[in-house]
């Protein structure tokens, strides 16, 4: 509880998440409202690279993502191994958003109270992501999860690219971005998103 409270009074990611995610932070309030638990403990899971930011833990990410664009007959593909702490293991889970005239249909990977992980949407989206610690990071930008969900609520790769150059990102990541035939390599600092 120390930690969490601390955690959040020297962060300031809402500000962020309401501009370019609004409808994410009431998610996370219903999901502390369902789990009976402080809207306070529910946000502070949903900052998983974050926290390992701000307590500075480099050996913290483990994850690999990768992507190949189609070739001949092959199509695209994103894949990720995704390296959490063992307290989440055996609470993985699968979320089916159905669509709505907002948002597209998706399936997005994550562990149970955490708003994603990565995922793939119906309009040939999809995005995976490993951290970057070595890369500045902003204790005011949009963090990770939320990123991934922005991501998969795009409907076309140019909005998806340009969703991910136009946010400021909380922490560094490398971000596979597949949509359709083409895969996207996206590393991104609180400074800059640089494409490979």
């Amino acid at each position: 509880d120390f930690l969490i409270k601390r955690f959040l009074a020297e962060t300031n990611f809402v500000p962020a998440i309401q501009k370019w995610t609004p409808d994410l932070l009431e998610e996370v309030k219903g999901i502390a409202d369902g789990a009976g638990l402080p809207f306070e403990t529910m946000f502070a899971f949903q900052l998983v690279d974050e926290m390992w930011v701000y307590l500075d833990q480099p050996a913290a990410g483990h994850c690999s993502s990768m992507g190949v664009v189609k070739t001949g007959a092959h199509p695209a593909y994103v894949a990720q191994n995704m390296d959490l702490e063992a307290f989440r293991d055996g609470f993985q889970v699968v979320l089916h958003i159905a669509a709505s005239p907002s948002l597209p249909e998706q399936f997005v990977f994550t562990c149970a109270g955490l708003i994603a992980t990565n995922g793939v949407n119906n309009r040939s989206i999809a995005i995976a992501c490993n951290t970057l610690l070595q890369l500045s990071a902003s204790r005011d930008g949009l963090p990770v999860a939320f990123v991934v969900r922005g991501v998969l609520a795009q409907t076309s790769p140019e909005d998806a690219v340009k969703f991910m150059k136009g946010i400021k990102h909380a922490s560094g990541q490398n971000y596979i971005l597949g949509a359709g035939d083409q895969v996207f390599d996206l590393e991104a600092s609180a400074r800059q998103v640089v494409e490979f």
